[in-house]
């Protein structure tokens, strides 16, 4: 790859995230000619074998931080005493630090992604007394959490962190964004909001405009008086801006209890699984404790993870549903399904080595992700015959739709000891990283990285198709 006229290669990679066009942002060390640690991390957006930096640590921020280019951000007069006036004036130029390894991308192939960003700022101070002015220049360099997203490939400031001169800055934000297109995102942050004080919760909307949408220790409709959240996840949403999240309430009587909420496109909460729903496929049973975040695709079919108690058949697993397509975009009562018990068996035709005999256990199913078709996608561990801890036990999984309706057969897409050609040397891969939320396109792509045994790392893109 090509870079400021010199030729780069990529180094070590964080989790990729792949749009429906198939392109791929991640966060990469690049090395080669001009490259040291001071200006080795990147942002890269690939499609097929063409790669662009979108933004390198060290170099200035190319367009819209706050204002413009130019970065006159302020010029203020603050004494205007008889024949004394002193004039501020300042200069800021931006400039990429330190970005965070999640890295977003929508369907149109703009990407999002975190940085601090360093302001190498000059303050002119003019002081004019008598009609004789004195200018005396001061350098300051502060730092600024910033969240950006690419318009054209340029990258643009959505959020800053605590930063005087952007009326729209948050006290704080946290990572992951979640973003469907449109600029449409949501996020948990904390900021002031008019006379209420600081406030932290769910946040939704556009860069530069974000409205508070679930707030920790505000009273939650729908429930007795006296309900509030007092914890939230981060939500996931689709293309309607329809949110879910996973939230724990405390009640009136100061009862905690967990449940899944969503949000319709008037910001009005509704409770869709809660401690009293019934788990498919328990017999009775009902939800425990939820235990990861309940994603979204763009149309509105949703995934989670969750315990059940109260039952002889189940103990958890993973579960989908879908929303109403009917404007309320609220989600069907009865229309959760159970995908995947925990502590499943895995295929019989899988192998994960060659004494492996016997069945297959997949445990410790980590975040799933799902698209439109309603392909499922997750990290999980697998015991049994032939399976050793630490070599060959942890695998990247996928349960994908037939034609005539959701088969639960988990297929392994890759798996810790498999053994990949590159450069025509076989690679041991020792571990893989997959991003729930970006890591799954709506065409069946999932990618992902792998770090091999020799410390080597790449991305890779799978095609995952109908078991027949």
């Amino acid at each position: 790859m090509e870079l400021n006229n010199g030729i780069v290669r990529l180094g070590s990679f964080g989790p990729p995230a792949i749009s429906s066009s198939g392109a791929i942002a991640y966060r990469n060390i690049i090395y080669g000619q001009g490259i040291d640690a001071s200006n080795a991390d990147t942002i890269i957006r690939q499609r097929g074998r063409s790669a662009e930096v979108l933004a390198q640590r060290f170099t200035r921020v190319r367009a819209g931080f706050i204002t413009d280019g130019n970065m006159l951000l302020r010029k203020a007069p603050y004494d205007n005493r008889p024949n004394n006036t002193t004039d501020q004036v300042t200069f800021y130029f931006p400039y990429y630090t330190d970005f965070d390894s999640q890295v977003a991308i929508d369907e149109a192939g703009e990407v999002i992604f975190s940085s601090v960003t360093g302001l190498a700022a000059t303050i002119v101070t003019t002081v004019t007394t008598g009609g004789a002015s004195t200018s005396t220049p001061a350098r300051v360099n502060p730092f600024v959490d910033t969240l950006y997203a690419t318009v054209g490939g340029i990258a643009t400031s959505a959020i800053t962190k605590d930063w005087a001169y952007d009326p729209n800055a948050m006290n704080n934000f946290e990572l992951p964004v979640n973003s469907y297109g449109a600029g449409n995102m949501a996020f948990i942050g904390t900021r002031q909001v008019g006379g209420a004080g600081e406030v932290t919760g769910i946040f939704q909307g556009t860069p530069f405009t974000f409205n508070p949408l679930a707030i920790i220790d505000r009273p939650v409709g729908g429930l007795p008086i006296g309900s509030t959240f007092s914890a939230l996840e981060l939500p996931g949403i689709n293309y309607g801006g329809i949110l879910t999240t996973t939230a724990t309430v405390n009640g009136p009587s100061s009862a905690l209890f967990q449940g899944i909420w969503t949000y319709d496109s008037a910001g009005e909460p509704s409770l869709l699984v809660g401690p009293t729903t019934e788990a498919p496929g328990s017999d009775g049973g009902t939800f425990s404790t939820i235990t990861s975040r309940p994603w979204q695709s763009p149309t509105g079919q949703f995934v989670f993870t969750a315990d059940v108690a109260d039952s002889a058949e189940l103990t958890g697993g993973i579960f989908v549903g879908r929303m109403r397509n009917d404007g309320a975009n609220r989600a069907i009562p009865n229309n959760l399904k159970l995908l995947l018990e925990s502590d499943a068996l895995a295929p019989a035709k899988t192998v994960f080595s060659a004494d492996s005999v016997g069945e297959v256990t997949i445990s410790n199913i980590q975040q799933p992700a799902i698209n439109d078709r309603g392909t499922v996608v997750f990290q999980g561990t697998a015991t049994g015959a032939g399976i050793v801890a630490g070599r060959n036990d942890s695998a990247l999984w996928a349960i994908v739709p037939r034609a005539e309706g959701v088969t639960r057969t988990p297929k392994p897409i890759i798996r810790t000891g498999d053994r990949i050609r590159i450069d025509g040397r076989l690679q041991t891969v020792g571990v893989i990283n997959f991003d729930p939320v970006y890591g799954l396109s709506r065409n069946n792509e999932v990618a992902f990285s792998v770090t091999f045994l020799n410390a080597r790392s790449g991305v890779f893109r799978a095609i995952l198709r109908p078991e027949k």
